[in-house]
């Protein structure tokens, strides 16, 4: 596939249909080589570049499926539930919600920490990031980030329902930029992406609601977020079907 690597999370996203099958989308530019998707209800993935895996949600077969590359099953991780939000850990494991947990599992499916100490400890997780050194950032439905060290133990939380610039509604994306050490929040109700710094602080803002026109850094329902490895930021619109990329301060560069 003609994917270039450090995108392939949200191309994945938008091509990967609830049906289990793939088609693509008329606003993005590229040409694939070839389509696949095998599982049944595909949601979130997170994608091992170093090792060219790609892990895959599946919450109707309360499973994680594995894919490599070329689009072929290599593994089939079995969950205590359904799987939702997904990002990866150090070798070997994965961080996954299920129900109103979050779990560190081994790529076998064993449950090594908890976060939070305890089950049922989360309205709703909605994305999950995670430092090098091991510092884990839960974006939940209470629109609040909460903050755990390795071993699962709560450490802050920052954000709150609101407008103002450090509160959020609906954070549905969070994601770890590690060239600037911040973290990258799709505030989905209000239309608009913000950084903080690793220790929650509210640094800056950019994006809008859009008024039915195309314009730059604006959103009708923005979803997906990924940053390359060139520290670029790329964002998904799921009515518009659309891309928009900014630089890692949130100037906007270009749409595929």
């Amino acid at each position: 596939m003609k994917y270039v690597r450090s995108l392939l999370p949200l191309l994945f996203v938008i091509l990967c249909s609830t049906l289990g099958t793939m088609e693509q989308v008329y606003a993005v530019d590229m040409t694939l080589d070839t389509t696949w998707c095998g599982t049944t209800n595909p949601t979130r993935l997170a994608l091992d570049r170093d090792n060219g895996l790609l892990y895959v949600t599946s919450p109707l077969d309360h499973s994680i499926v594995v894919y490599d590359l070329t689009g072929q099953v290599v593994n089939t991780i079995e969950t205590a539930g359904p799987p939702a939000a997904i990002c990866l850990a150090e070798a070997g494991h994965l961080l996954v919600s299920i129900g109103r947990s979050v779990h560190k599992i081994t790529t076998a499916g064993e449950v090594v920490v908890t976060y939070g100490l305890t089950e049922n400890y989360f309205v709703d997780p909605h994305d999950i990031a995670r430092t090098p050194a091991g510092v884990v950032y839960i974006a939940d439905d209470d629109d609040i980030v909460k903050v755990f060290d390795d071993a699962g133990a709560p450490v802050q939380s920052f954000g709150g329902y609101g407008y103002f610039p450090s509160t959020l509604d609906e954070p549905v994306a969070i994601d770890y930029h590690s060239g600037t050490n911040e973290l990258i929040v799709n505030d989905q109700n209000n239309y608009r992406l913000k950084a903080f710094g690793a220790n929650g602080t509210y640094l800056r803002q950019w994006g809008a609601e859009g008024s039915g026109y195309l314009h730059d850094a604006h959103y009708f329902r923005a979803f997906g977020m990924d940053i390359d490895e060139a520290g670029r930021i790329w964002t998904l619109d799921v009515l518009l079907s659309l891309f928009e990329v900014y630089d890692s301060s949130g100037v906007f560069c270009f749409r595929p």
